[in-house]
């Protein structure tokens, strides 16, 4: 008979009875924590190690209170600084209901484990402030020892902690599941949103709810960066018309690049400004002016001097004549045919979207998109030249394809395009700009971890059009190559919870490599690696 394995974050069943797990993990902490004795089989791993690094920063079982470190009069400002203040309201309609319902305090967090927004029914909230889980009050491991927030933060992973895994006495009367929120620019944790109670309320399925909520949480977060994103292009576009053309770019908050001229120019990560000022990559500065009311810096370095007269970095036929700065077009800054018609609108087009339908954006809109029309926007996206009739019924239904059906096809996709869909050959008449472009670009550099939050799932899976095959064949290529140059644990494990990274024994092996002995995340990457070598 096939048994059902027991997801090892969540601390008990359903069909559990709480009041006997609770004796049963108190007796278990007092027997590991306090004597050093063997260790019963109701810890979890997770807990098991979490007790041992709370252990070597020093801390005991006694009453720990929890430092505060930002006090009352401040705690407004900390919340209106943090990112994740914009995501609150989302947040809140997520999971304060089920924190209702539940009787838990909802608790949002940063990313050093400080409660900077607790909220829930007045007597449940006074009984928390009595442990000192409270607004301005930091709950890292290293202060407390073993709690959902701080073990969360620790492992970089959604748990649940109940009763006697705790690691202070004090705690036992409390369950608590917490989940990380991370920056959908650069990876790192922004804070967890957590869920706190009395034992009598604890319940598996309250993990997921935290766990959706915090997904929830980055999407929402990058999609503010995708509309900062086109702001800052827009800006960047703007400068280009009104001055004569040098080396420019223009970088978000984080001093991520997003756009430059000439392509290619400056990309990856550089440090943000200080003082108006930005070190470059070869060793060189330049001056970094805000622009889009603080949405990012406008990067300006030194001109190149034209060659015999014309700038050989301008777009094919336009001339550096004096005092007249010639039109870029802006679908060469997105890396884009140059030769193409200038761009007249902004269209962007997601679709390899995680979990999502793919979609059409065009400013203050979203339209979902059908499977078909999906098909026909990836391959004319990667065609900025156009197709034919005849190309684009092989590129979505093989040799035998028909014409005149992909022309039925394409009618209706107009009432959605309009004039930016383009006919004798069919292409995007608009600045184009895809996810999978910009995955595909990221993976081709080298840079994993943004190709993963950029492409986060296969391009459009269900489809069986030979060019979405083959477009689908070259982003796993690309993905499976940064991964195999990939040096750093964090990328590499994101690249292994993936569906290609699951299969890649030598991620697998280089990630333990990297990982410490003791880290709680090596044993799973050691089982899987077993799994596909057997």
């Amino acid at each position: 008979m096939q048994t059902t394995r027991r997801n090892p974050w969540v601390a008990l069943d359903a069909s559990a009875d709480p009041l006997d797990l609770a004796r049963r993990l108190q007796v278990a902490h007092s027997t590991v924590v306090e004597h050093d004795g063997r260790v019963p089989s109701e810890v979890r791993r997770v807990v098991l190690d979490s007790w041992r690094r709370t252990t070597r920063a020093g801390l005991t079982p006694d009453d720990q209170r929890a430092p505060v470190v930002i006090g009352e009069s401040d705690i407004d400002d900390a919340r209106q600084a943090h990112p994740l203040a914009a995501a609150l309201p989302a947040i809140h309609q997520a999971v304060g209901r089920v924190a209702q319902d539940a009787g838990h305090l909802l608790v949002v967090t940063d990313a050093t484990g400080t409660l900077l927004w607790a909220e829930g029914h007045s007597a449940i909230k006074a009984a928390a402030a009595d442990l000192g889980f409270f607004e301005g009050a930091r709950w890292s491991e290293d202060a407390v020892g073993t709690n959902a927030i701080g073990t969360a933060l620790a492992i970089d992973h959604p748990v649940q902690i109940f009763s006697g895994e705790h690691f202070v006495r004090t705690h036992h009367p409390w369950v608590c599941s917490g989940a990380p929120i991370h920056d959908p620019e650069t990876g790192a944790p922004l804070g967890v949103i957590d869920l706190s109670g009395p034992l009598r309320t604890a319940h598996p399925m309250i993990l997921g709810f935290v766990t959706s909520a915090a997904r929830m949480a980055e999407h929402l977060l990058a999609e503010r960066v995708h509309r900062r994103d086109r702001v800052l292009h827009e800006a960047l576009l703007a400068d280009l018309e009104h001055r004569s053309h040098a080396r420019t770019a223009v970088i978000g908050p984080s001093g991520r690049v997003v756009a430059c001229w000439p392509h290619g120019w400056l990309t990856g990560r550089i440090d943000p400004p200080v003082d108006g000022v930005v070190a470059l990559p070869d060793g060189s500065t330049a001056r970094a002016d805000v622009v889009a009311d603080g949405a990012g810096h406008l990067v300006r370095a030194a001109d190149v001097a034209p060659r015999g007269g014309t700038d050989d970095r301008l777009p094919h036929g336009a001339s550096a004549s004096a005092g007249v700065a010639p039109r870029v077009p802006a679908a060469l800054l997105a890396g884009d045919d140059p030769t193409g018609t200038p761009a007249v609108d902004r269209l962007s087009i997601e679709l390899v979207p995680d979990g999502a339908t793919p979609g059409l954006r065009r400013p203050g809109e979203r339209h979902d998109l059908s499977l078909r029309h999906a098909e026909i926007l990836a391959v004319l996206a990667a065609h900025p030249g156009g197709r034919t009739g005849d190309e684009l019924a092989r590129d979505l239904y093989g040799p035998e394809g028909n014409p005149v059906t992909v022309r039925a096809e394409l009618s209706r996709l107009r009432r959605l395009l309009g004039p930016h869909l383009r006919t004798r050959p069919y292409r995007l008449a608009a600045t184009v700009d895809t996810d999978l472009a910009r995955g595909l670009d990221a993976a081709r550099r080298g840079r994993l971890a943004e190709a993963m939050h950029r492409c986060p799932a296969p391009l459009l899976p269900r489809s069986g059009a030979p060019a979405v095959v083959a477009l689908r064949e070259e982003l796993d290529r690309a993905m499976r190559a940064g991964a195999a140059i990939a040096t750093d644990a964090a990328t590499l494990l994101a690249w292994t919870r993936t569906a290609a990274g699951r299969e890649d024994p030598g991620a697998h092996d280089r990630l333990l490599g990297l990982l410490p002995a003791d880290d709680p995340r090596a044993a799973a990457i050691r089982a899987r690696l077993a799994a596909m070598q057997d």
